[in-house]
């Protein structure tokens, strides 16, 4: 493409998180991903129960709404409830699986769906239920987040998986590739803004504003 872009026509982006809350981090990559890849959407997962983390202070119902609101009016982003439809641990393989299987295949035959994930939680893939299995069949885009290069992240992968590992954003994505996007974003920590709001400092240049606005009419945090 002369302008630096893919097209994958028929592909989403499946970004998961707790998002507990989604901050400019989580916008400013769905955004870098669905420009920089040409997919048809990203949607934004929040995880009702997350089986790599402290229970989250907010209830998924809440989160989801705040994910609402950070991708309201963004081109293409959208809040996925996909997660809270179901009981238990919300293992990404499942998650995949579950949309996968709702989907019809790409052009060309191809993969319907990209998994979204930071550099950090890749960093720990292999503690993932089933993660081998996820990565037989689903193509992933490695982003980085602050503190954990792309490169380091994908090292600790068995060989047979780093052989599949691209910078190359053009590449196929049969058989599931792992792409690697390393480029500079706001990363914010969720975990700070949270301390932020429960000493009620504002928080409004670490968020979207419709993000803010809920938080501070609801008090969520304090």
């Amino acid at each position: 493409m002369t302008d630096g872009t893919v097209r994958r026509p028929g592909v989403v982006a499946v970004f998961g998180g707790t998002f507990d809350p989604p901050h400019w981090g989580h916008v400013r990559a769905a955004e870098a991903v669905r420009d920089r890849m040409g997919v048809e959407a990203v949607w934004l997962v929040p995880a009702r129960v997350p089986p790599h983390r402290a229970t989250p202070r907010l209830p998924a119902e809440e989160r989801l709404r705040l994910v609402e609101q950070a991708v309201a009016g963004r081109d293409r982003l959208l809040a996925s409830p996909v997660e809270l439809e179901r009981d238990g641990p919300s293992f990404t393989i499942d998650t995949l699986d579950a949309l996968a299987a709702e989907r019809p295949p790409a052009g060309g035959g191809g993969p319907s769906l990209l998994f979204l994930v930071g550099s950090d939680a890749f960093r720990e893939i292999r503690t993932w239920s089933r993660y081998e299995q996820l990565l037989d069949r689903h193509p992933v885009l490695v982003h980085r987040r602050a503190g954990c290069a792309v490169t380091e992240a994908v090292t600790v992968l068995p060989r047979r998986f780093r052989a599949r590992v691209t910078a190359d954003l053009s590449a196929p994505l049969p058989p599931p590739r792992i792409l690697t996007l390393d480029i500079d974003l706001p990363d914010p920590k969720s975990y700070r803004i949270r301390e932020l709001l429960k000493q009620h400092t504002p928080v409004d240049h670490l968020v979207p504003p419709r993000v803010a606005a809920r938080i501070a009419e609801r008090g969520l945090y304090r």
